[in-house]
């Protein structure tokens, strides 16, 4: 079974001509769009791919029109094959553990 959803490490970022808001990064080998000065290339994140369907969360509410679907889009003309979310964002669902270099979730 494919996980839509997991902790990955950035690979890279580069600046998108133009844009002062945004970069591009990569997760994978996939190319995507996020914030400039979130990550840091080495940062573990969590990457959502196309498809993913996320929670009706109020923290999603950004996804709404596309029904909380993540979708391939263009941003400045870069296109955005998924979503990184700073870990941070699991703390609404449970609790970081490293242990080995390996993460889990314990879930609240």
């Amino acid at each position: 079974m494919r996980n839509l959803a997991s902790i990955q490490k950035i690979k890279s970022l580069s600046p998108i001509e133009g844009a002062d808001a945004i970069e591009k990064a990569e997760i994978l080998g996939w190319e995507l769009v996020v914030k400039k000065n979130e990550f840091n290339v080495g940062d573990f994140c969590v990457y959502c791919e196309v498809d993913s369907i996320l929670p009706q969360l109020p923290m999603f509410e950004f996804l709404r029109s596309k029904k909380f679907r993540i979708r391939t889009a263009k941003f400045r003309g870069q296109i955005s094959q998924g979503i990184a979310f700073p870990l941070s964002i699991l703390e609404n669902f449970g609790d970081l553990e490293i242990k080995n270099e390996k993460m889990f979730l314990n879930l609240k």
